[in-house]
């Protein structure tokens, strides 16, 4: 009785392997600390080890893509209206796809602290996920501020230097705001930070914020951007 016992545990434990080995999902982030609202480009790996070719989409495909968000353990954070994917994948059969997914629009990330990351396909009553990974959004050491009015009175950008220590570097980012209406145009990595000299900040009479900081021993980094969120030079 004993060793029948033990034979269906094993059998039980091999079907249950061999579900989960159907499909192998992996995700991967190049950062655990990020500034609130930096892009956040996670990438994605499914591997189909069936002989049978796959369409993933978030909500009618045969199998549902899912990318979860959690800030605290059951407590996950709100979709907003951005699909993912913008059209379905096709996952083809014994291949693997990969996709890079940005999160930041994805999800209502307006807060700092600790968050988890995990993704998940769906088939049927089957459910294959990846490990969840942790991420820290953290609001940043602030460096400089400037308000700048476009040109033809088309409103105004609030400019924010922020540093941040990562990977062993500090980096430099911009933030580009439109404070009156609540709207952040982008975050913007301006490169490596040497801290020998604060970081010049002004803007042209066409709103565009120019910033100038060392960016290694005897070097500087000149950036120029729009209004709109979009690197426009930097040397």
């Amino acid at each position: 009785m004993r060793l029948r016992r033990i034979g269906i545990v094993g059998l039980a434990l091999a079907a249950a392997t061999a579900a989960r080995a159907q499909l192998d999902v992996s995700l991967r982030l190049p950062m655990a600390r990020a500034l609130l609202y930096e892009p956040l480009p996670a990438q994605l790996t499914v591997r189909n080890l069936t002989d049978e070719a796959l369409t993933l989409d978030e909500t009618n495909a045969p199998a549902q893509l899912r990318l979860d968000i959690e800030s605290q353990p059951g407590r996950l954070v709100a979709r907003t209206a951005e699909p993912l994917p913008d059209t379905p994948w096709t996952l083809p059969a014994r291949g693997t796809l990969q996709r890079t997914v940005n999160l930041t629009p994805l999800f209502e990330l307006r807060r700092t602290g600790p968050y988890t990351v995990a993704a998940q396909i769906i088939v049927g009553d089957r459910s294959y996920g990846s490990r969840r990974l942790f991420l820290d959004i953290v609001p940043g050491f602030e460096l400089g501020r400037l308000e700048a009015r476009l040109s033809g009175g088309a409103g105004r950008r609030t400019y924010t230097l922020r540093s941040l220590h990562r990977d062993r570097h500090d980096r430099l980012f911009i933030y580009i705001e439109d404070e009156d209406a609540q709207i952040n145009y982008g975050v913007l990595d301006l490169g490596t930070l040497v801290r020998l000299y604060d970081p010049m900040l002004l803007a042209d009479g066409a709103g565009r914020a120019h910033v100038l900081h060392g960016s290694a021993p005897g070097r500087y980094t000149y950036s120029i951007l729009t209004p709109d969120g979009r690197p426009a030079e930097q040397k």
